[in-house]
């Protein structure tokens, strides 16, 4: 489809009115949004921020170093990534069966492979609420525990049948990176994605917590500018805790995960616009081939220029639908990208060497999730529109 380009003058208006209009519906409070395009050697970049981290009258303005829970953006952006990785070494293969991982396994799952977990395909279910059980229990017995209850899960589908987007699958690969690499998954970020990159670790981060939900609000402040140098403020709220009463800023949405403290394969990460965006264009400069700082495998790369049979997912990231796809009209068959349940999403176009974040805290508002839905679409298609005017 042919694209309908604008200027940035018109653009500018045009997303001014478009996100102000969705902040005075109260879909969210705040919003962050940006592209990154490589353009003949120079890379541009844009930024817009809006609203408030909160509804309360004293949150702060959104700004540049207001950090968002990117949910399961962490899928992709560091268990997927890691795995990557880890296969493009041959520590691990995608024919790996879980069995040689978790030797106790029930027989109908022993024979799940990497490869269905990351793509989706392993029959495990989407999601589960097994912080009710875990928050009963020492945090030393928690993930034991949660291994036991996924790898007892009764399957969905048959593995390798069927898509079915799953948590689980997610959380099971994260705990095979630790495994596998000795590192803790947010160390291993660290360490083989974000230093490789040359990525700033105050934009882009998790924040273990443990018990950080039972400590006091300066402790908990305390505990954020250790880990980021962020106070609770930066932080987009995302609601209050069910089980401890907990405002939810700068701590992690989503329940399995914070009961497990804050860092799991599906969900733990929090990031700046600019550090997404910075994530976004060392990946770019590694799929095209302008960078070798990850290592990554010749067969990976080739893998990211074809969609696998019997899922919309490669290598752990979305691909755009035919219609309707949240990504919008004008991102092309090499395209991949992500959901996050807190509001975010980030897309790539791997032809065109572009990619567009778009980070909320939809989370806070009952009409959030059918305005984001909405919402993507068009900011894709309008800043889609700008680049499309400079090509």
């Amino acid at each position: 489809m042919p694209i309908s380009t604008v200027n940035h003058g018109d653009m500018q208006q045009r997303m001014d009115a478009l996100v102000n209009g969705y902040l005075d519906r109260k879909a969210f409070s705040a919003c962050s949004l940006g592209f990154v395009a490589a353009r003949q050697g120079e890379t541009c970049r844009d930024a817009w921020y809006y609203g408030t981290t909160g509804f309360a009258p004293g949150d702060s303005a959104v700004s540049g170093d207001t950090c968002f829970d990117l949910a399961s953006l962490t899928k992709p952006m560091v268990t997927a990534l890691a795995v990557l990785l880890l296969a493009s070494s041959g520590t691990v293969k995608f024919d790996d069966r879980l069995v040689k991982y978790f030797p106790k396994i029930a027989s109908d799952k022993a024979d799940i492979s990497l490869r269905q977990l990351i793509n989706h395909t392993s029959g495990l279910s989407a999601h589960q609420p097994y912080y009710l059980e875990l928050i009963q229990l020492p945090q030393e017995e928690r993930r034991d525990f949660l291994i036991a209850k996924i790898l007892g899960e009764k399957l969905c589908n048959i593995p390798g049948t069927n898509c079915l987007y799953s948590d689980l699958g997610f959380i099971l690969l994260g705990w095979i990176v630790e495994q596998v690499s000795g590192l803790p998954l947010d160390r291993f970020f660290e360490k083989h994605i974000l230093e490789p990159l040359a990525i700033d670790r105050t934009q882009i981060f998790f924040i273990p917590q443990g018990h950080t939900f039972r400590l006091s609000r300066q402790a908990a402040q305390r505990s954020f500018k250790k880990q980021a140098g962020h106070g609770a403020s930066g932080f987009a709220a995302t609601g209050i805790c069910p089980w401890s009463g907990q405002v939810l800023r700068g701590t992690v949405h989503d329940d399995n995960c914070r009961a497990l403290g804050g860092v799991a394969g599906h969900a733990g990460l929090f990031a700046t616009l600019a550090g997404t965006l910075a994530w976004i264009e060392g990946i770019l400069a590694e799929l095209q081939g302008k960078s070798c700082r990850l290592g990554l495998s010749e067969e990976i790369l080739q893998g990211f220029r074809s969609r696998e049979s019997g899922s919309g997912y490669i290598y752990g990231f979305d691909t755009p639908s035919l219609l309707g796809s949240s990504s919008g009209r004008y991102f092309f068959r090499l395209s991949f990208g992500h959901l996050g349940f807190t509001g975010t999403s980030l897309w790539m176009d791997l032809s065109r060497g572009c990619g567009i974040v778009l980070l909320t805290n939809r989370i806070l508002a009952p009409d959030g999730l059918q305005a984001i839905k909405t919402l993507r679409p068009e900011v894709h298609d309008l800043i889609m529109g700008y680049l499309a005017s400079k090509e």
